[in-house]
């Protein structure tokens, strides 16, 4: 009883009150260190002392980073994450996202980790992150970071750098932006977006899509990710095909032109296209649909003028 039970109380009970009293975060100090390996009755004082913390639902957890005034939780609190002594994020970007997280001694860390049946709060993990984040960013808000922070967390939750990535972690939260600068958000209920996977085609067809994601926040191993057929069903993306090709065609030089440089400037992105478009590929299944765009002024001429795609076919 005095191992198991009045010692750990009362140093539960110590802890407790230095908090309350002091109103600041207790150093790590103050708690048991470990004990294991005492071939005595200590050994399992940290244990139990623990679980007195825990299963009373104690404030004693100090949050990250440290700010002023201190605040201290408790990990019956489900909107908690409990980090372990060597995480692979940064705890301050998941703090500046609105995580609440404490990151206790590795012999804390390793006696709650045997006891996840005691508490509510979640051990670090990307899916614990994600569900915290859904929670916090609602309605598939855009989280207020920088471009950078948008890369870092994109790659963590996406397990970007991993033989096995887990795109769908993502998703319901408008990481993503558009050539217009508005926000986008991947995953079912969203508009299936495409995913450029070149610079010809962000340069070329980026100011004519509505859904063409821009490559801000994407490292180039999660953009290999997202353009990959295997994860289309997950992230409810595309890479570029034929007809939306034909769509931005349509939308593009369908009308008449208008003054003279805006045809100089459809001459220059016709050279621009013809050139990048013979290497695609899919030109083959483009080519195969040309009725469909056969009307539209397609063919830049060396004196500057524009000819039907037609004219090519008689």
């Amino acid at each position: 009883m005095l191992f198991e039970s009045l010692i750990p109380k009362t140093w539960a009970n110590l802890i407790e009150n230095s908090v309350i009293s002091n109103g600041m975060r207790v150093p790590w100090s103050i708690w048991p260190p470990d004990l294991k390996g005492n071939d005595n009755q200590w050994s399992n004082v940290t244990k139990f002392t623990v679980h007195q913390i825990v299963q009373h639902g104690k404030q004693v957890f100090p949050l990250i980073p440290a700010t002023h005034p201190f605040s201290c939780v408790s990990i019956q609190d489900p909107s908690i994450v409990v980090a372990n002594p060597q995480p692979d994020i940064s705890l301050e970007i998941l703090s500046s996202l609105g995580l609440r997280i404490t990151q206790p001694p590795k012999h804390i860390y390793d006696i709650l980790q045997t006891a996840k049946n005691l508490y509510k709060a979640a051990l670090l993990s990307r899916s614990a992150v994600h569900e915290r984040l859904l929670q916090i960013f609602p309605n598939a808000e855009a989280p207020n970071c920088s471009i950078a922070v948008r890369e870092i967390m994109i790659d963590y939750l996406s397990s970007a750098q991993a033989a096995t990535p887990t795109p769908s972690l993502v998703t319901g939260i408008s990481w993503f932006t558009l050539e217009d600068g508005s926000h986008a958000c991947l995953g079912r209920g969203s508009p299936t977006y495409i995913v450029p996977t070149s610079d010809e085609e962000l340069s070329l067809f980026g100011g004519l899509s509505s859904v063409m994601l821009k490559w801000d926040g994407m490292s180039s191993r999660f953009r290999s990710i997202a353009s990959s057929s295997s994860n289309f069903a997950a992230l409810n993306v595309t890479t570029i095909r034929p007809d939306h090709i034909i769509s931005m065609l349509n939308a593009k030089l369908g009308a008449a032109f208008g003054s003279d440089s805006a045809r100089a400037d459809s001459h220059q992105w016709l050279i621009k296209f013809w050139t990048w478009i013979v290497h695609w590929v899919h030109f083959q299944e483009f080519c195969s649909q040309s009725a469909r765009y056969s009307q539209l002024p397609l063919l830049p001429k060396s004196d500057g003028g524009i000819g039907r795609y037609w004219e090519i076919l008689r």
